[in-house]
């Protein structure tokens, strides 16, 4: 026949190629002399969440920049730079928001772009760390403390990225029928007098 296709993947760069025709009693000469360039699907350049930083975002935007001919990407994340485990996420979009919490600590991410003829090679790989909130320390009323206020003001320590506080007390250790209020300072009075008893916060 007049067509051929390699058994095996040629490698990237320019190839040249020519033909000739035979049959029983010789061979032609060869045919003009044509060249090609096989190229390689560039890999994406990473964009957030940027190498070594930090959030307290849970279900942080994985972005990367668009890649030329690419018809997609996939995105892998771990919590070990060996990638064991890692989730896997294919699509068409250059950018991807995890549907579920990730937990505290280090992770690190890698992408490539696809499209039908290949995959490129791993981006670069990038690692980001997700922070726990710190829980506030208690001021007063201090712990099994007696009063005669009926408002006790209730103060905590200022807890550093912190941009609001949710605060209960109950007459139950369980906190059962708590009341809860929001608050974006580090302090609160009630507005109606507690009942007499004992009082968790």
């Amino acid at each position: 026949g007049s067509t051929f296709t390699p058994s095996s993947n040629l490698a990237f760069g320019t190839w040249y190629w020519r033909v000739r025709a035979t049959n029983a009693e010789q061979d032609s000469a060869w045919s003009a002399e044509w060249s090609f360039t096989i190229d390689q699907l560039s890999a994406p350049t990473l964009s957030t969440p940027t190498d070594g930083s930090s959030t307290y975002d849970q279900t942080p935007t994985f972005d990367w920049d668009d890649v030329t001919d690419a018809t997609g990407y996939t995105l892998q994340f771990a919590d070990n730079d060996l990638f064991t485990d890692a989730t896997e996420v294919t699509g068409a979009a250059s950018t991807h928001t995890p549907s579920i919490d990730l937990a505290f600590g280090t992770w690190y991410w890698r992408v490539r772009s696809t499209n039908t003829e290949q995959n490129s090679a791993w981006s670069a790989e990038w690692s980001f760390t997700i922070e726990q909130l710190d829980a506030p320390s208690l001021s007063t009323p201090s712990d099994s403390s007696s009063t005669y206020e009926q408002t006790p003001t209730f103060d905590w320590d200022d807890v550093t990225d912190a941009t609001g506080y949710t605060l209960q007390y109950a007459d139950n250790d369980l906190f059962t029928g708590a009341t809860e209020e929001s608050v974006t300072g580090s302090i609160l009075t009630p507005s109606s007098d507690l009942a007499f008893g004992t009082w968790y916060w």
